[in-house]
């Protein structure tokens, strides 16, 4: 029997409740191996952006950085959590 649950990371609350989603507010560039593996998550969809990073030119690098580093983030914890399959 398969069970559809689906888990959600971001440093802010949800704007509007979401029903049938486990929230962590958490930020990703932190391990969230164990909240992976406590929801039994086995797919990842990577679909996150810092959208609090300042959009000019001069803070460019700085977004392409994080966005690098949270891209490994999740992938390890991922790798670490047990994770099947991965969306970036």
């Amino acid at each position: 029997m398969w069970v559809l649950w689906s888990v959600a990371f971001d440093i802010n609350p949800p704007v509007i409740p979401i029903h049938d989603i486990q929230v962590y507010r958490l930020d990703i560039n932190r391990d969230i191996s164990s909240q992976l593996r406590e929801s039994v998550v086995d797919t990842v969809v990577h679909l996150a952006e810092n959208n609090y990073l300042v959009s000019n030119t001069s803070h460019q690098g700085d977004s392409q950085e994080q966005k690098i580093q949270n891209l490994q983030s999740v992938l390890a914890s991922s790798v670490e959590a047990g994770v099947l399959i991965l969306f970036i």
